[in-house]
């Protein structure tokens, strides 16, 4: 009796796992941050052709991201599908600087929440440990009025030139300058370990111009900007049926 109970119980132990390696749907949660960027911000606040004698710098940002996302990848295959929902940021920092000591900061970070797909690939078919993706994400803007300005222009030697206060200049540029909904592309490479965990480092650039700019008075120009953010993450990824 008591071989024919062990017996049974290896079969099903046997069953299960089998069973548990043939699982192909996937859930995983994504946490990372990185750094992003966006271009030619400088030449929506300063016409190339207004005046000279000044310089812009660009600065970059930490951003956070998160990621709740299913997986698609049949067992014993060299690809993997997945698709979830994705919060991250957007971001813009210039500095501004003339020949007057006029400076001013510039700073902008959009919250975003979307969809985001990828198409993985698993270079190695036996360890199915290293893979590489490609996809992308679309994502609402959470906070298009997310600006804040900084600068000098209240400074008793810049009296004459009669600049409105920082509140003010704040207050116009969250108006006229609005953070735009984002579809991006975007790709990288990834880890799996047996334990379940995943190391992502990914790229991603947005098609589409981060700010617009509204009808003003203050010279301020529509021109195509767009943002660019590098992202680490770690996964945590378990099998469902």
């Amino acid at each position: 009796m008591r071989p024919l109970i062990i017996c049974t119980l290896f079969c099903c132990f046997n069953s299960l796992t089998v069973s548990a390696q043939r699982y192909d749907f996937h859930v995983g949660l994504r946490l990372g941050c990185g750094i992003s960027s966006n271009s030619n911000v400088q030449h929506i606040l300063v016409s190339e052709e207004y005046y000279s004698n000044y310089t812009f710098r660009k600065r970059l940002q930490v951003v956070p991201t998160a990621e709740l996302y299913f997986l698609y990848k049949p067992q014993g295959n060299l690809w993997g599908i997945e698709a979830g929902i994705t919060y991250y940021n957007r971001t813009a920092c210039v500095r501004y600087d003339d020949k007057n000591e006029l400076n001013y900061t510039l700073s902008a970070r959009y919250h975003h929440l979307g969809i985001a797909s990828y198409f993985n690939l698993y270079p190695f078919k036996e360890k199915n440990t290293l893979h590489i993706s490609l996809g992308g994400r679309l994502g609402a803007n959470l906070s298009p009025q997310n600006l804040s300005y900084t600068g000098n222009q209240e400074d008793e030697k810049f009296t004459k030139w009669k600049y409105p206060s920082l509140e003010e200049t704040e207050r116009v540029m969250q108006s006229k300058l609005q953070g735009r909904p984002d579809a991006s592309l975007g790709g990288g490479v990834g880890y799996d370990f047996h334990s379940g965990l995943c190391i992502d480092l990914r790229f991603h650039y947005s098609l589409a111009s981060t700010i617009k700019t509204e009808t003003n008075v203050f010279n301020w120009v529509e021109y195509s900007n767009h943002n660019w953010q590098a992202e680490l993450s770690v996964a945590y990824v378990i099998d469902i049926k």
